[in-house]
């Protein structure tokens, strides 16, 4: 199922609200617009591919949990760190992120190559908007570690996510999971 113009702009609304919430004020802000995002899109989409949007988000904390690892950025507040994980705010973001995946961003997923290089282009350019407003720290050689996840991303979630898979809710009635 297609979401109309004012669902795409309502998704693409709260996850900038969400990335400003978390980015600026913390995740104590930006869980509730999450959960606002998850509940529009279940008022909205016959089904959802739950399973598969929160394999990709742990893609997303993982490869960022270990790029900061390896020392490529940091947070200016340790308190924050999850045993070795990246901060809950980001967290919130990666979630946030794939629920665009299937509403405001689906159209260019369906472009996987665009996709994959508009993701290594506004991936790094909104952790450079992260530390321009304090949230995190990057190490020079960050953006470029920053592209290929982002890129990679964009390759896995365009083939995670195949257009039309899953969309149709069962004849039983029940949601489509994966």
């Amino acid at each position: 199922m297609e979401l109309n113009v004012r669902h795409i702009v309502i998704n693409a609304v709260l996850f900038q609200a969400l990335w400003f919430s978390a980015v600026m004020l913390g995740w104590v802000f930006a869980l509730p617009l999450l959960c606002l995002m998850a509940w529009h899109l279940l008022l909205t989409l016959p089904a959802i591919p739950w399973v598969r949007l929160a394999l990709l988000a742990c893609v997303g904390i993982l490869a960022d949990s270990l790029a900061s690892g390896f020392g490529f950025y940091g947070f200016p507040s340790a308190e924050a760190l999850m045993a070795g994980f990246i901060p809950f705010w980001l967290v919130c973001l990666w979630l946030g992120f794939v629920l665009t995946l299937i509403a405001s961003l689906q159209w260019l997923r369906r472009h996987t190559v665009a996709f994959a290089f508009a993701c290594a282009i506004a991936g790094p350019a909104s952790y450079w908007a992260g530390v321009k407003l304090g949230a995190l720290i990057l190490e020079p050689s960050a953006l470029f570690v920053t592209c290929g996840i982002w890129f990679g991303f964009g390759l896995v979630s365009s083939v995670v996510l195949k257009p039309g898979a899953n969309t149709a809710v069962p004849s039983y009635g029940a949601r489509n999971v994966l």
